[in-house]
């Protein structure tokens, strides 16, 4: 099917990454001090909106809200979420295109339902039930005064999937995202045509030699290979010694200065953010 013609058949927008924790407040501080990151918007202990910099924007939410989730037990994994402006008629859309829809929940203020797919958690579609709410109200606010990041470049969040083309196929059919660019089989990046936050589609096998849903190194090993933040830096070594002195514990700088440089921090609930910088040899 062909993206721009899903793409017409609904409203949505990407809105954020959302993160789970049990230790909702030592997860906030975190964002806020170590990484330096401003919270917009507050509910309790159980809720934060986060801008990174100006450069995305992701929602720090209390494992307790995740469906299934027992105290003590594995932090729900980080999964997307999409704005809609109409909720009710987004999700017939939605269904027409081919979707799996849970049933719309919530209550007066934030109603959302699910799509159920392949890739990871069901994604999360929501919508105000008010345009004067206060986070929206918070967000916008932010929005407006927010120049541009003096730390990141473009921002995005990284799906990892163990069939790049069956993925591709089904968030540009089913959802109506294009291919704005890509690296052979390995790494997409995907947009919805009207612009707006990106996202990425990457091969877990074929990148960390591993299969999706069961990574064999890092924070996650044997558990479900990670939704996450990524931001490509201005200056990678600053920033990795920014985070070090911070008390952030990133891991170390990895790659070669002349071609692309990586790290990864992952927050007390396991969360995990990575930042790349191409060099001179690398991709621009």
């Amino acid at each position: 099917m062909d993206a721009a013609i899903s793409a017409d058949a609904h409203g949505l927008s990407v809105a954020e990454v959302v993160c789970y924790a049990e230790d909702w407040t030592a997860c906030r501080d975190f964002y806020r001090d170590k990484l330096g990151w401003a919270v917009m918007f507050e509910f309790g202990d159980q809720y934060a909106t986060i801008s990174c910099d100006g450069a995305y924007q992701m929602s720090l939410v209390s494992a307790q809200w995740a469906a299934g989730f027992e105290p003590g037990g594995p932090t729900p994994a980080a999964n997307l979420s999409f704005q809609s402006m109409d909720l009710a008629t987004d999700r017939e859309l939605l269904i027409g295109l081919g979707n799996d829809c849970t049933e719309i929940s919530g209550d007066p203020s934030m109603l959302s339902f699910g799509i159920n797919h392949s890739y990871g958690e069901p994604l999360i579609i929501w919508q105000d039930a008010t345009a004067d709410v206060a986070a929206t109200q918070a967000v916008e606010a932010h929005d407006a005064s927010a120049g541009t990041s003096g730390r990141y470049g473009m921002a995005e969040a990284l799906v990892f999937v163990d069939n790049l083309p069956e993925a591709t196929e089904w968030y540009t059919a089913r959802l109506g995202f294009d291919v704005k660019s890509e690296h052979g089989e390995i790494y997409k990046t995907l947009q919805l045509p009207g612009g707006g936050r990106l996202l990425g589609l990457m091969d877990w096998a074929e990148w960390w030699g591993g299969s999706a849903g069961t990574p064999t190194t890092g924070d996650n090993a044997g558990g479900v290979a990670p939704l996450r933040l990524c931001f490509e830096c201005l200056d990678i070594a600053a920033e990795h010694e920014r985070l070090v002195v911070n008390g952030a514990e990133p891991e170390d700088l990895q790659g070669e200065a002349s071609d692309l440089q990586w790290f990864s921090v992952a927050d007390p609930a396991g969360n995990v953010v990575t930042f790349w910088q191409f060099g001179a040899g690398g991709q621009v």
